[in-house]
């Protein structure tokens, strides 16, 4: 199955957006706890979708974190840097 954060990254074509909350905080190794929802602020959407065995949270935000790009399977994805994360551990 595809990896959530890439899901995330499709859904909002590549820009205007950044994951945050749990998922951030456990990608930079902050909790050890696997996140059953994706948070992800951005400028246009607000609704939740389960896809898979992810809940993805869309949360719109007039202004949004200044996420990191990162790479997972080869695909580039927006995160909230880590230092943004550490307040979600």
């Amino acid at each position: 199955s595809e990896h959530p954060f890439i899901l995330i990254d499709e859904i909002m074509n590549g820009k205007d957006y950044c994951i945050v909350g749990k998922a951030a905080a456990n990608y930079w190794k902050w909790i050890d706890q696997i996140p059953v929802e994706y948070e992800v602020y951005n400028t246009k959407k607000h609704e939740t979708v389960k896809i898979f065995h992810a809940r993805l949270r869309f949360r719109r935000k007039r202004k949004i974190p200044k996420g990191v790009i990162r790479k997972v399977h080869g695909h580039l994805f927006i995160i909230a840097s880590k230092k943004e994360a550490k307040q979600w551990k």
